[in-house]
């Protein structure tokens, strides 16, 4: 197990919002030397950050590059530094991009606008400016990016659309590849909107009860779909169960068991965030506390890693089958 700590490093063990601590070691010697990073994307994921912008901030602390290994998530960065230096650049991390200035709490979402960079926070509901870009490296590289995208060269399109386009190659992974590729590339569908058009896609077509772990293959053969995506497709769970609300009701261990075949492919700590979460993501709060409770099968075998319970979802799905 690794180890958890706040993620505004204090030692209250009542706090809720956790990350794993840094999993680093050195590599190589002399001028090849560098500092690997086993466990960037979990933290990333716990901070509700993409890793690209973890890993560029790391960049800027320690002036230096980053290369990701091809055939794992592991990161490495040119040089050798200490466990002390790197909690240090992730504090600076968490202090300056994460956490709210009015609440604290690590509730934000940015939103880029042409030249500044707003924070807004999902807990208290308040808005401010992050530090000026001439005095952050990592602002202004938010801001280049979010730019790269020509307006001019960007359309809008109806969502209903995207769908409807998704649809027609949702059974081809290379053409599906190729159209989620064009839709991000120009900038009509956002990060974090990923899964969800994917879910909405898939399920308008397809049975929910019989044709989740196919959908499961599609997503791991799909390369934009990155850990970054996880607590994204858990919200579109979320409302994929408010729009077939009738079914999930009239198959109480359908959810736990949408959960549990998801396990395999979502960690641990992702499913802890989402059931902590306060925030209206895609549906009231309301109905996400009603979604949490219809799932206590499931997060009950998450708590006790309970063998016998999620064998017992396992015959059950496959009766309702």
């Amino acid at each position: 197990m690794p180890q958890m700590i706040n993620v505004n490093f204090s030692q209250d063990d009542s706090y809720r919002y956790k990350m794993e601590a840094p999993q680093i070691r050195q590599e190589g010697d002399g001028n090849g030397v560098h500092t690997a990073f086993d466990n960037l994307s979990q933290i990333s994921t716990a901070l509700r950050r993409s890793t690209a912008e973890l890993v560029k901030h790391f960049e800027f602390a320690f002036g230096t590059m980053c290369q990701k290994k091809e055939d794992a998530e592991i990161y490495s960065f040119n040089g050798k530094y200490d466990y002390q230096t790197v909690m240090q650049a992730l504090q600076a991390f968490v202090k300056n991009y994460v956490l709210c200035q009015h609440c604290g709490n690590p509730e934000t979402v940015h939103d880029v606008k042409q030249d500044l960079v707003l924070s807004h926070c999902r807990a208290c509901g308040k808005y401010f400016e992050l530090k000026p870009k001439s005095t952050q490296k990592l602002i202004a590289w938010l801001i280049r990016i979010k730019n790269t995208v020509d307006q001019k060269k960007r359309k809008t399109i109806n969502p209903v659309q995207i769908v409807g386009k998704i649809q027609k190659v949702i059974d081809n992974i290379d053409n599906l590849k190729n159209q989620l590729k064009e839709f991000t590339d120009q900038g009509q569908i956002q990060e974090e909107e990923l899964p969800v058009v994917l879910v909405a896609a898939y399920f308008q077509q397809k049975d929910v009860k019989t044709d989740f772990p196919k959908f499961l293959e599609m997503l791991t053969a799909i390369d934009q779909f990155t850990k970054y995506h996880h607590i994204y497709f858990l919200y579109a769970i979320e409302l994929l169960v408010k729009q077939k609300l009738e079914t999930f009701e009239t198959t109480p261990n359908l959810l736990n068991f949408i959960l549990q075949k998801s396990s395999d492919l979502i960690q641990k700590d992702t499913f802890a965030l989402f059931r902590s979460e306060q925030a209206e993501i895609f549906v009231p709060q309301e109905f996400h506390e009603k979604v949490v409770d219809m799932a206590t099968q499931f997060f009950d075998w998450i708590d006790n890693e309970d063998v016998e319970e999620i064998e017992e979802i396992e015959e059950i799905d496959e009766d309702q089958e």
